[in-house]
């Protein structure tokens, strides 16, 4: 979180009122915020810091740091086998739909991007392959069948 946010927050807090929404979260949930602090406001981030020291609950710095690497670990890992969207993007690919041209698309070039800016592919290396090889089928089978509707209206 940038320190000059933070600062600056610090003197405006003030004049927060006691019915904002942070007041009503639960200490686990604004713990949470001070872990995944890149999907909140530094007004967020410092009167979770605030509402938790009323409370009496200190935070380790430590600690913090240890859970919001163990955050990005879980951010950096790629999504479960998709299994399903294989078949169906296989099945779409294979009767010339542009879904299952889409659907490769998504798989081989989806990413991830952290809080601090890099980038990482969403899937597997096993799904990306499977996303590479169901776009090349659907845009073969997709130009085969533009073809051959092509020729059928010429026959006609």
């Amino acid at each position: 979180m940038n320190e000059l946010l933070i600062s600056n927050d610090k003197t405006d807090l003030n004049v927060i009122d006691e019915d904002y929404y942070l007041y009503q979260f639960t200490n686990d949930e604004l713990i949470d915020i001070l872990i995944k602090s890149e999907e909140w406001s530094s007004t967020d981030y410092v009167l979770a810091q605030q509402i938790l020291a009323k409370r009496g609950v200190s935070i380790n710095q430590a600690d913090l740091e240890k859970l919001k690497t163990k955050h990005i670990d879980e951010l950096q890992r790629p999504e479960q086998p998709q299994t399903a969207l294989i078949i169906i993007g296989y099945i779409l690919a294979f009767l010339g739909g542009f879904a299952g041209i889409f659907i490769g698309w998504y798989l081989k070039s989806s990413k991830k991007t952290m809080p601090d800016g890099e980038q990482f592919y969403s899937f597997t290396n096993k799904d990306r392959k499977h996303g590479q090889t169901m776009f090349v089928i659907g845009c073969i089978c997709f130009v085969l069948t533009i073809l051959t509707r092509i020729f059928i209206a010429a026959i006609r």
